[in-house]
């Protein structure tokens, strides 16, 4: 019986990415079933639906987990290959500070109300989204904004509960939680950073011009090499010192003493000999 090859890293990459998409749609749909259980707990508070609902997607969201967390371990083994051995720090905040949000409000803090856990899902959907880069970054960072202010208005929330209500390992959770958001927004304001100064050094970058001269040389070169094989090689032309060619420059030298004496007989001349 053979043994199958283990999966490359840009297949597991490229499966990193479909599952992206599956979490993020997955998250949106938590958001939509939670507002409509929630609006018929408000109309019909016998019906056992929204209970139901609740159940299935608290179970989900432990699930997710264990899946976010094989992504993430995707994508810093993939940002380890691609740069060499390093990690850039915006991915390991980011990464660390919303898997470890994720593990404390699931499973420590979990949420007790059907809008508690909407508010989580659209927390949850922004860190899913990087797939959206390549149809528009205004609606990434919009939507990265989203998430910050989905997991502000969670512990605000958080807060709001008086500390009598809370034990210890909730009120540890909750310490957690907050450090688990200042560092996740510590990443991508990096992120932000990075991707900032990378767009300016693109727009002032000065980009040389292809050396015209240097392509002339070379073809007046071809040129004499097929003038000497046409004449047989026996004897070779004297080099051609005409005007045109000095001016031109045959080599850097001349080039270089041709400007300085345009520079300082006339500084009009040095300009428009570079123009």
């Amino acid at each position: 019986m053979f043994l199958k090859a283990p999966p490359s890293l840009k297949q597991t990459l490229a499966l990193r990415k479909q599952l992206q998409k599956v979490e993020f749609l997955a998250c949106w749909m938590i958001v939509f079933v939670a507002a409509a259980a929630d609006h018929m707990m408000i109309r019909a508070p016998a019906s056992s639906i929204p209970s139901c609902c609740y159940y299935y997607m608290i179970l989900y969201c432990k699930f997710s987990t264990f899946t976010r967390a094989l992504a993430y371990t995707v994508d810093l083994t993939n940002a380890w290959v691609k740069f060499d051995g390093a990690i850039p720090s915006w991915l390991a905040l980011h990464h660390s500070g919303i898997l470890a949000g994720h593990i404390t409000e699931i499973f420590f803090l979990t949420p007790k109300t059907l809008s508690q856990l909407m508010v989580i899902a659209l927390g949850f959907q922004s860190s899913h989204n990087t797939w959206t880069k390549k149809y528009s970054l205004k609606l990434y960072w919009a939507n990265v904004l989203l998430g910050v202010l989905s997991w502000s208005k969670v512990y605000s929330d958080r807060g709001a509960a008086s500390e009598e209500d809370m034990d210890s390992t909730s009120s540890t959770a909750r310490l957690c939680s907050y450090y688990s958001i200042i560092v996740s927004i510590t990443g991508i304001l990096l992120l932000a950073l990075d991707s900032t100064l990378r767009k300016w050094k693109y727009q002032f970058t000065v980009k040389r011009m292809p050396n015209k001269r240097k392509d002339w040389h070379e073809e007046q070169e071809e040129e004499e090499n097929k003038k000497k094989s046409r004449g047989g090689g026996c004897c070779r032309r004297p080099p051609v010192t005409s005007s045109n060619q000095r001016a031109g420059g045959v080599s850097s030298s001349h080039l270089f003493f041709v400007l300085a004496f345009a520079s300082c007989s006339c500084p009009i001349c040095f300009v428009s000999s570079l123009s």
